[in-house]
């Protein structure tokens, strides 16, 4: 609503699976990519995404949360799922920031734009990604905490600041046709020593903009929950690795598979992991047994004869 975008059908591959992990220490191990709390993936298939229960060591505001990182990384979904454009890295992040603190009322409203207190330091102290650096998407700081500060600062400001309103439409559709990101900004943006001046001043005020969408009519839903089956449960570490993707570890990964398989042979659930366990370790032949067995089995139970 806030965005005005579509609400497309959900389709198999429009669909997002989220996997929940105990802590950010084990979403940063899953990730294994350095400093990383919460991750997203987009995949024709179906994209997934990877939060903690728990983030954080305090309860501080100060402190990323894991609501925060949930917020952040659905944004991403929310974003991608009809995107058909390029984005510059600190677009996609300044989005996905932009939602990360969303409050949800009690009365049904919800608070949209709160500032991120757990970028302070870096949106106030930090000054190791440029404006022009940024929107010029310069790869030498691609990943920076800088990208997720101060592409929170600039989505903020261009969405709140009056005069500055439709300019990343512009600088965006200027992307499209070929422009020169740094070209684009300075043609949407205009001097960007001024903007560079103008977002120093916004971030520093004593308060920013928010939006409250009150009297919200969002249509009910079924929120199905249920327990994991013992086979469900142990070969579950086997499948958010699977689903991971990564391929130094394809090996290890269909091996726990398998050791999880053995002991519940016959379900469904567990057949298919396997499958794709296999498949992306290239154990083709595996993988196509696999496969072949898993429309055969009960969803608890063996397998029928052949098995």
């Amino acid at each position: 609503m806030v965005r005005k975008m579509g609400d497309p059908a959900l389709t198999d591959s429009g669909r997002i699976r989220i996997f929940v992990l105990p802590t950010d220490a084990a979403v940063g191990r899953l990730c294994d990519c350095g400093n990383v709390v919460g991750f997203y993936i987009t995949r024709h298939s179906g994209s997934v995404a990877f939060v903690p229960r728990k983030a954080g060591l305090t309860s501080d505001k100060f402190d990323l949360d894991a609501d925060a990182v949930f917020f952040h990384e659905y944004a991403h979904h929310l974003q991608m799922q009809t995107a058909d454009v390029a984005l510059p890295p600190w677009a996609r992040e300044g989005f996905a920031e932009f939602f990360a603190r969303t409050q949800l009322r009690e009365d049904g409203s919800a608070v949209i734009g709160v500032p991120p207190a757990y970028r302070s330091y870096s949106l106030l102290e930090n000054n190791s990604v440029g404006v022009r650096d940024l929107v010029g998407a310069n790869p030498l700081f691609a990943g920076g905490e800088g990208i997720y500060s101060r592409g929170w600062a600039l989505t903020h400001y261009l969405t709140f600041e009056p005069k500055r309103r439709g300019q990343f439409d512009r600088y965006i559709a200027s992307i499209q046709k070929g422009v020169p990101p740094l070209t684009a900004a300075q043609q949407a943006f205009g001097d960007l020593g001024s903007l560079t001046s103008q977002l120093g001043g916004y971030v520093r005020r004593k308060k920013l903009p928010h939006l409250v969408l009150s009297r919200v009519s969002v249509p009910g839903g079924s929120i199905g929950l249920r327990q994991l089956s013992p086979a469900e449960a142990a070969i579950l570490p086997a499948y958010i690795r699977t689903e991971r993707r990564k391929k130094s570890s394809v090996r290890d990964v269909a091996a726990d598979a398998r050791r999880a398989d053995w002991a519940f042979p016959g379900n469904a659930f567990a057949q298919t992991v396997l499958a794709q366990a296999e498949f992306e370790a290239g154990n083709y032949a595996a993988a196509d047994g696999a496969a072949t067995r898993a429309p055969c089995c009960a969803p608890e139970g063996r397998c029928s004869a052949g098995r």
